[in-house]
């Protein structure tokens, strides 16, 4: 235990040395991308706001699910009459869409007060997961900041439209039917959630906001994928609505790391921008030294498709460093709830495990209840410990010159 904090304060250490450092130059390996990105000077607001003038839809590949800095970009955004003008929904992966009246009634209640909001969405997010509880706060953020867009701009509501298979905790009585309904939503996922956006996104064509926004993870965002047998899939989100919609339709992805923590094109692309001083920009893939780049988010699947291949475009809005993975939700359990929380998790560990899973109320609630922040480097550190050639910055820093 003393040996394993010792090695963590060290590689702490290190870390704040090498981010006192002065960076003198670069490798010449990333010279193309230094180059490139001090050739570029749209704000990631202002690409994606140049995309709507010749697409209908922008289709955002998030990064972790936790990270809730995409998320105060996406407020900047939404808050951008540019946007909002265009755009009147917001499509995202999470939350079954059969609650979506009841949850947009209460985003289009003007006459509640944020605190009184945030009590009714709290009802409406314990029942949107087949998973008993979605912990990313990201996701409620949200909806606070939908409701308060929509509270200060009554002249442009925007509704959230959840996309995922229906799911009702109210029809679920035992394990069997749990494990079966569970099956539904996962053989279905994205296939129904593509229909259910076109379908969605069809019937608004006559109106002036037409305009899509759809917030989605990997792999659902891409339009295809080929494995490194060169074989070629499409049975994801992307790839349905690109067969319906194809050009008018905008693939963009948020600064990614690997799936596994660590700097995507092995450290070259953090390495760039971290010698031009991280600057948040958008920019096409295209013409570009990172579109031709092998897409490697998943490093354990890697197939034989380039960035460029996958989406049209990427916004750089902060270093992994800065990122925020935040889950709990406070106020999700409550004495009322507990009871039936209790209910629904048992249930679903059993789908999960095949056995019965012990708890606790008080556990429950601590876990749910209590927000916590983790960062890119605490998950580092809990995955692979004192192995130092998994240290983001180590990796990042070797195409660097100090």
């Amino acid at each position: 235990m003393k040996k394993s904090v010792v090695m963590t304060l060290l590689i702490l250490t290190c870390q704040i040395v090498l981010a006192q450092q002065k960076i003198t130059g670069y490798k010449p390996d990333i010279e193309s991308y230094v180059g490139f990105i001090q050739s570029q000077h749209q704000s990631p607001v202002e690409y994606l706001l140049r995309k709507y003038e010749t697409h209908d839809v922008i289709v955002l590949g998030e990064r972790d699910h936790r990270d809730i800095t995409q998320y105060y970009f996406f407020e900047k955004l939404i808050n951008t009459e540019e946007f909002y003008s265009q755009v009147s929904a917001i499509y995202t992966e999470v939350g079954s869409s059969n609650y979506n009246d009841t949850l947009n009634k209460v985003l289009l209640n003007s006459s509640l007060t944020e605190a009184e909001a945030a009590q009714q969405l709290i009802g409406v997010f314990r029942d949107i997961s087949y998973q008993a509880f979605w912990d990313k706060y990201n996701c409620f953020y949200l909806w606070k900041t939908v409701f308060a867009f929509n509270k200060s701009h009554p002249d442009f509501p925007i509704t959230i439209e959840m996309t995922s298979y229906p799911f009702d905790w109210d029809e679920i009585a035992d394990t069997a039917t749990c494990r079966a309904k569970t099956d539904e939503v996962e053989e279905n996922y994205d296939r129904f959630m593509a229909g259910y956006f076109l379908k969605s996104f069809e019937a608004k064509q006559n109106t002036k906001r037409n305009k899509a926004f759809v917030i989605m993870n990997y792999p659902h965002s891409l339009r295809k994928w080929t494995s490194q047998k060169n074989i070629t899939y499409s049975d994801m989100f992307g790839g349905y609505i690109n067969e319906k919609l194809g050009d008018r339709v905008c693939y963009i992805i948020v600064n990614p790391y690997t799936l596994n923590y660590l700097p995507v094109a092995n450290g070259k692309w953090d390495a760039a921008f971290k010698y031009c001083s991280f600057p948040p920009i958008g920019f096409d893939f295209s013409n570009s030294p990172f579109g031709k780049d092998t897409f490697d988010v998943w490093p354990l699947k890697t197939g034989i498709l380039s960035f460029e291949e996958l989406y049209d475009g990427i916004i750089f809005i902060n270093p992994a460093s800065e990122c925020e993975n935040m889950v709990g939700i406070p106020g999700f359990i409550d004495r009322k709830f507990g009871k039936e929380y209790l209910r629904r998790l048992k249930l679903r560990m059993y789908a999960i495990q095949r056995d019965d899973f012990k708890t606790k109320y008080r556990w429950e609630k601590a876990s749910c209840n209590t927000l916590r922040k983790r960062t890119v480097y605490d998950d580092i550190q809990y995955r692979y410990g004192d192995d130092g050639s998994k240290n983001f910055d180590t990796i990042v820093n070797s195409w660097l010159l100090f």
